[in-house]
This record gives C-alpha cells, sequence and structure tokens, in this order.
C-alpha cells in the first residue's frame, strides 16, 4: 500500500483524538481484520534525528510517554513497540499487542488542541508541546487491536489489577 493509498484509508476511517492531545488514532479493516492505528507527530528536531532516543528537549525525568505528558520523544514509542512485539513473538510474554508495521509520511492537517497552557511553566515542556503541535510530519503505527481500553477494563476488573502488577515486575526483574 502506498502514502496516498494509506492516507485515504485514514481519512476515511473514523478517527479518534487521544484524551491528552497527543495524536490521534483509528480503527481500520484491513484484510478482514481490525487493526489499531496511533498517529503520533514527529517534531521537526526529531524528524532531523530519525530514529534516535535522545531527549532532545531536556524535557524532567517525570515526563513519561502516556502519564499525562508529552513524553521523551515518538522514537522511544516506536522502539517500546519494536521491543514488546519481539518478546510476544519469541514467547516471553504475552500481554503486548504486536506492532504490525510503522511509517513516518508528512502531516499537513492541524493537530488536536494540546492544552499547553496547563502543561507546565517550564521552557522545555511548552518549547517540545509547540513543535509537536505543530509538525509537519507524523508516525503511524499499526498494532494489534485489542478491543478494551485499560482503564475501562480495570474499571470492571478490579481484582486482576495485582497478578497485572506481579507480571510486570516478573518482566522488569
Amino acid at each position: 500500500m502506498d502514502n496516498t493509498q494509506l492516507r485515504s484509508l485514514l481519512e476515511n476511517s473514523e478517527s479518534n483524538h487521544s484524551s491528552t492531545g497527543w495524536g490521534m488514532n483509528h480503527v481500520i479493516v484491513f484484510r478482514q481484520a481490525n487493526i489499531f492505528v496511533k498517529r503520533l507527530p514527529v517534531t521537526k528536531v526529531e524528524y532531523d534525528n530519525l530514529f534516535s532516543t535522545k531527549n532532545f528537549y531536556g524535557l524532567p525525568p517525570s515526563y513519561h510517554y502516556g502519564i499525562d505528558s508529552p513524553g521523551f520523544g515518538v522514537f522511544r514509542e516506536l522502539v517500546t513497540h519494536i521491543k514488546t512485539t519481539h518478546w510476544v513473538l519469541t514467547e516471553e510474554i504475552a500481554t503486548f499487542p504486536l506492532m504490525y508495521h510503522y511509517r513516518i509520511l508528512p502531516f499537513s492537517g492541524q493537530w488536536p488542541n494540546m492544552e499547553i497552557d496547563q502543561l507546565s511553566n517550564q521552557a522545555t515542556v511548552r518549547n517540545y508541546a509547540l513543535d509537536k503541535a505543530n509538525a509537519s510530519h507524523e508516525l503511524v503505527l499499526f498494532l494489534e487491536c485489542i478491543p478494551q481500553i485499560l482503564e475501562t477494563w480495570l474499571r470492571f476488573n478490579p481484582h486482576q489489577l495485582q497478578k497485572l502488577l506481579n507480571d510486570l515486575r516478573t518482566l522488569v526483574d
């Protein structure tokens, strides 16, 4: 599938904006399978340093992606998906979605509102958020579709949280 076909597929699917404003996502049907597509802005600094996981903006250590922050960089997320997919394929752990593909594309639309004023009074954080809001490229991740959102699942399955934490601790150790 070339970039034009992919862009058309994304434009004709229902889009959801991240609850934290850091990207967009879709569920597309490809060859009769649901695929979760995550679209993340790639800043000019990140694009000029493709695949680097360096903290170019000097963000504080508390800025972990997905915990109400902009994260350290889009390529840290990509590398994480590459590693977790490897773990699943080598049967080291089975609790991560597979990443089927990724692509870096030009982006000419408008990113969701990132509520920059509420982020931080630190210049490094604000600069990173502004660069993300003005990103002219995006990282598109194609992931195994897991039909549940963790937050919702946890509300209905709190008794299973300890097992998940134990599994995570075992993986990290």
